[in-house]
C-alpha cells in the first residue's frame, strides 16, 4: 500500500466506490492513482468485502472491479483511518501544497494457540508526483 501510495497520487475525484464519497480526514476509504492510471480504493470493510467502519480487513478495489482482501486470515485490522493533506486537490496550477497520507491503525496477529498479538501502528508517506496522466 506505501508502493502505491509514494509512486502515485491521492484520487481526489476516484470513480471507484466506496473511495468516490466526497474526501473527508481521516477517512476509512483512500482512493490513489497509481503509475499505470489505474484507480486503486483502499478501504477498511467486513468479511465479505463490504464497506465498514467496524470491519476488521483491509480490501482493495482496482479500477471498479472485484475487492480482493489485501490481510491475511490470521491477521486483524481494526481502527484504520487515513489522514490526507490536503483534503482539496492540489494538482491544480499554482497549488503549493505537497500532497501526503498518514495511515494509523491496529493490526492484530494471532496463529492457532498461540495469543494474539496487537501493534498499533503510523506511518505518513508524502506524494512527490504532481503530474501523473490520469
Amino acid at each position: 500500500m506505501s508502493k502505491e501510495i509514494s509512486n502515485g497520487q491521492i484520487d481526489y475525484y476516484s470513480p471507484v466506490s466506496p473511495c468516490s464519497t466526497t474526501l473527508t480526514s481521516p477517512s476509512t476509504t483512500l482512493g490513489i492513482v497509481n503509475v499505470n492510471g489505474d484507480h486503486l480504493c483502499f478501504y477498511l470493510g467486513d468479511n465479505s468485502g463490504f464497506s465498514s467502519s467496524s470491519g476488521t480487513n483491509l480490501w482493495l478495489i482496482k479500477n471498479n472491479l472485484g475487492a480482493v482482501r489485501v490481510n491475511s486470515d490470521n491477521v486483524s485490522v481494526t481502527n484504520l483511518n487515513f489522514y490526507i493533506s490536503p483534503t482539496f486537490n492540489p494538482y491544480t496550477a499554482g497549488s503549493h501544497y505537497q500532497p501526503r497520507v498518514t495511515i494509523v491503525a491496529n493490526i492484530t496477529s494471532s496463529s492457532g494457540s498461540q495469543d494474539s498479538v496487537t501493534i498499533p501502528i503510523q506511518t505518513t508517506i508524502s506524494i512527490p508526483a504532481y503530474d501523473i496522466a490520469q
